[in-house]
């Protein structure tokens, strides 16, 4: 599915925002009001954990940094692979000693200048194209159950000028991903210390290898040793 299909699918934009305030990602609605952009980007702040997908080695940090447990190899890998990919403008494995914490590193250090920080992915703005043949056709929706109601898509307030080309701002998403950020690097910052060190036993570990690059078998068991110093395993399947 191309993002310009994605994006006039009911209810696509706002999806984050969405299910911070306890509404399925999908659910088609009216745009959200500026009250609960608001409500949702508070949300952010009361979350127990915020990470960064385009940062994922130094989310992965924090979160040992914050809650405990020692990190193992298999979080750093890549799970579900796609089948593109998009330039890296942030560093990455082989730069991390010069990421030790996010007050040294000058691309993120001022928490000021966080809405300067480049992401590796695009952020939730499309690019609609003419409106694709695939769509044509919602009107036979009624024969599945979960998309009645997509004939009528056209009349909907958040999906009007899709038809046409044009560059949409998902105003919601938008907020919600800024606080996201701002959150982020607020407790990378906090937790600079334990983060760095992290960041740097990955790339000592590694022998500076794109782990991001790894891909992890679908299946496969991971086990841990109880704390309690018995002989006793825990083991979970993936």
């Amino acid at each position: 599915m191309s993002l310009a299909t994605y994006a006039a699918l009911p209810g696509a934009l706002s999806c984050q925002a969405k299910m911070l305030l306890g509404t399925p990602c999908h659910r088609p609605r009216a745009p959200l009001t500026s009250q609960e952009i608001a409500q949702a980007v508070a949300t952010v702040e009361a979350l127990r954990f915020v990470g960064l997908q385009e940062h994922w080695q130094r989310s992965v940090c924090l979160w040992h940094a914050r809650f405990g447990a020692p990190l193992a190899r298999i979080e750093l890998l890549n799970s579900r692979r796609g089948t593109t990919s998009a330039p890296t403008t942030a560093p990455g494995l082989k730069g991390v000693e010069e990421e030790e914490s996010g007050a040294s590193d000058p691309q993120h250090g001022a928490l000021a200048d966080v809405e300067a920080i480049p992401a590796e992915e695009p952020r939730a703005r499309r690019q609609l194209a003419e409106r694709r043949p695939e769509h044509h056709g919602l009107e036979s929706a009624e024969r599945h159950p979960e998309h009645r109601g997509l004939e009528s898509v056209e009349r909907r307030p958040e999906h009007r000028g899709l038809e046409s080309a044009g560059d949409v701002v998902d105003e919601a998403d938008e907020a919600v991903y800024s606080a996201a950020k701002r959150r982020f690097w607020r407790d990378v910052e906090a937790h600079s210390e334990a983060v760095g060190s992290c960041m740097r036993a990955i790339a000592e570990r590694t022998g500076g290898d794109d782990t991001s690059a790894m891909v992890t078998p679908l299946h496969g068991k991971h086990c841990l040793r109880d704390a309690s110093g018995s002989q006793r395993m825990w083991c979970y399947r993936y």
